[in-house]
This record gives structure tokens, sequence and C-alpha cells, in this order.
């Protein structure tokens, strides 16, 4: 059995398996591969030289960070997509205020949601790696008929269809839009999930996660002693 996982976690001093695990750095791209990358983005489009030159500077070769802070300058109508064909606004970029981190590029995107989707975004980060468009739709207080905003959110690359359900594009988008809920937003909406998840009675160990995080340990106990 091989699992491989990428991600990042400062703290690892709960890892009681790091013994049977291997930690693999990955290094910033290098100038073939970060082309190769701009290609499979762009298509037939070539960007400029020092515009390519000046993306793998600011973001440090992360194709994670370019992607989002190229969403940003999609966003700011400084790269558009017409006729076919991509187009760079350069004379734009003067001036346009660029994301110094993946976390605040991500923050920005999230911060243009309308109110509605921004619902389902926050709903969604408090539900796990993957949900199902009904439940999602229903707990974001919206109609199941409503796909159209699921559609949206894939559009926006802020979610991702997989298999009939719906799940983040990627872990760090759920992340951030975690960390922009209030304390109290976040218990309220845990709470929320768990009794819905309750009432239909989801696996015992997800319903104790969703009731400790909603301060209620009493049932969070209850459903991970049936765990």
């Amino acid at each position: 059995l091989l699992i491989l996982t990428s991600q990042i976690i400062p703290d690892k001093s709960g890892w009681d398996f790091t013994g049977y695990a291997d930690s693999i750095t990955l290094k910033p791209a290098d100038k073939e591969l970060w082309d190769d990358f701009l290609q499979n983005l762009f298509g037939d489009f070539k960007p400029p030289p020092e515009f390519a030159e000046n993306l793998y500077r600011e973001t440090g070769g992360n194709f994670l960070f370019a992607e989002e802070l190229l969403k940003s300058l999609a966003d700011g109508k400084i790269i558009c997509r017409a006729g076919g064909f991509w187009k760079l606004e350069a004379e734009k970029l003067t001036g346009f205020p660029l994301p110094k981190s993946v976390t605040e590029a991500i923050s920005r995107r999230l911060s243009r949601l309308n109110l509605s989707l921004w619902a389902i975004v926050e709903q969604a980060a408090v539900m796990g790696a993957l949900f199902k468009p009904n439940d999602l739709l229903l707990l974001s207080g919206f109609s199941e008929t409503e796909q159209k905003s699921l559609d949206e959110l894939v559009l926006l690359r802020v979610l991702q269809r997989q298999n009939g359900d719906y799940q983040f594009l990627h872990n760090q988008i759920r992340d951030v839009a975690y960390s922009l809920l209030p304390p109290a937003k976040k218990v309220q909406l845990h709470r929320k999930t768990a009794h819905y998840f309750e009432v239909k009675k989801a696996r015992p160990e997800y319903l104790a996660k969703q009731f400790l995080a909603a301060g209620e340990t009493a049932k969070a106990y209850h459903y991970l002693c049936q765990s």
C-alpha cells in the first residue's frame, strides 16, 4: 500500500507513524518545468518572457501560488480570454497590488464572491473533504434545484466535481475559507451540520467530529464511543 499526500504541516509532533514514512521536500520548478506549466495553462498563447520571468520570481516557482496569482490577474482584467485567445494587458500591471502569498491570493479571490456563493463556501468549509450537492445546498439555505450556484463555483475554480459529489479545488482554498470564519460562525455551522447529519444517521466518527467542533461535548463523546 502506497499513500501519498501533499500538504504543509508545521507541527508533526503527533505523527506516531513517521518511522514508516518518508518526507520529501519539493523544490521550486526549474525553467523547463515552468515553461511546460505555462504552456499547459495558456495553450497556444506564449506570454512575454519578461512576464513569465516576473511571475516565476514573484511566486518562487510555486505552481499553486502562480495559479492563484494568475486568477487575481484575470479578475483584474490584466489577462483575459477573448475570441478563443489569451490577451495580456501588460500596461495595467503597473501599480496592480500583487498578493504576497498563496493565502493572500486565495483570500482576495474569496472576498470577491457574492453573498450567496460565499454562504455555500463557508458551509462547505466545515463539512469535510467531500460533500453531496443536495446536502451542501440545503445546509446553505438553498433548494436542491439551485445547482447553478455550484456550477458557478466550479467555473470560478473554487470547487470541483468528483464523481457526482463536490470538493474544494485544493485543500488550501478550504483552509483559507475556514480561517476567514469568525469563531462563533464556525460553531454555528458545525452545530447545524452535526444535527443535519445526525438525522441522516451519518457515520459516528463524522458526527463526533462535528459535535466536538460545535462545543457539544456530550454528544461528541457519545458518537466517539460508537465509532
